[in-house]
């Protein structure tokens, strides 16, 4: 399998109740994506940038966020 790894940056924007955002700041994307789409916050997720990373900088990426730097097999990747 050929990768081609691309870095999406996404910007949630969130409208709720004061009496709420102790809570909001506990939740992962998924409880937060469902409160907008059933529960008692108003929202929408915008695109803020797409691009591809080339294979020598997929690496530092990684670790910028937070990973081992392990996740995606680096010697697979679309030269």
């Amino acid at each position: 399998m050929t990768l081609q790894i691309h870095k999406i940056v996404l910007q949630v924007t969130i409208l709720l109740d004061r009496s709420d955002r102790p809570r909001l700041y506990s939740m992962g994307l998924e409880n937060i994506a469902r409160e907008m789409d059933e529960g008692g916050f108003v929202g929408m997720v915008s695109t803020l940038s797409d691009q591809p990373l080339k294979p020598g900088d997929v690496h530092e990426e990684l670790l910028a966020i937070g990973n081992d730097g392990c996740f995606f097999d680096l010697t697979s990747f679309s030269r």
